[in-house]
């Protein structure tokens, strides 16, 4: 028997089941003594339960920490979701790439949530960033539902670090440096779904902060290019 449903699949053969994805086999066992004991739309519903427990949730809370991390391996910023599931003392660090496909799990071995910050910045390379704000249009948005579409704020990815540490990467944005017609053209681009062919939307970042010349070397707003025509 066999279920796929948001790039997971369940194979179930016999009281033998695995989930997998695009990065392998995640969890696997048996799920019965017999056969028989298998209930009818088991795969269904199993891997239903599975996605609920590792999917990004909106929104940090006390059973649920959200970072951004730089992946070395990769080079490319990656989602961090610490949960402390029911009835379990230890927390674990759920990975996702940055199209939120969920990587893996990491035990922690840590109990409480300052130990468990602490465990997270020795082993991953956590964001800090710069806030900057988003100017828009007056005329409508033309992002066709980009990233600067509706929020305020963006945080910048850069080497030059800032005073806040973003918790999802769909708020995110790194500095892009090109060169156009002879001349050097600086924008910004998500790092969520980085891989995409984005394009300008219309919008810009910009911040007083001194530390926005230091990372985009402007003193202008630069463009958000968060347009994607394949939404």
């Amino acid at each position: 028997m066999r279920a796929e449903k948001n790039g997971f699949v369940l194979h179930l053969e016999g009281t033998w089941m695995e989930i997998s994805n695009k990065y392998g086999v995640l969890e696997y066992g048996d799920v019965a003594a017999n056969q028989e004991e298998v209930p009818d739309g088991y795969t269904e519903k199993a891997l239903d339960d599975y996605i609920s427990k590792h999917s990004v949730v909106e929104k940090s809370s006390p059973t649920c920490v959200k970072r951004v991390a730089f992946d070395k391996e990769s080079k490319r910023y990656i989602q961090l979701q610490a949960v402390l599931p029911d009835d379990e003392k230890y927390w674990q660090v759920q990975k996702y790439d940055n199209e939120l496909v969920y990587m893996g799990t990491d035990w922690t071995g840590c109990q409480y949530r300052d130990e468990l910050e602490k465990w997270m910045c020795a082993n991953f390379d956590i964001e800090a960033c710069l806030t900057a704000e988003v100017f828009r249009s007056s005329l409508g948005d033309c992002t066709n539902g980009g990233i600067s579409s509706t929020r305020d704020t963006l945080y910048i990815l850069s080497e030059t670090k800032g005073p806040f540490k973003p918790e999802d990467i769909r708020e995110c944005v790194y500095i892009e440096w090109r060169e156009a017609c002879g001349e050097q053209y600086i924008d910004c681009k998500p790092a969520y779904c980085s891989g995409r062919w984005y394009m300008s939307g219309g919008n810009f970042l910009y911040t007083s902060d001194s530390r926005f010349r230091e990372i985009t070397e402007s003193m202008y707003p630069i463009p958000i290019h968060d347009r994607y025509e394949w939404r």
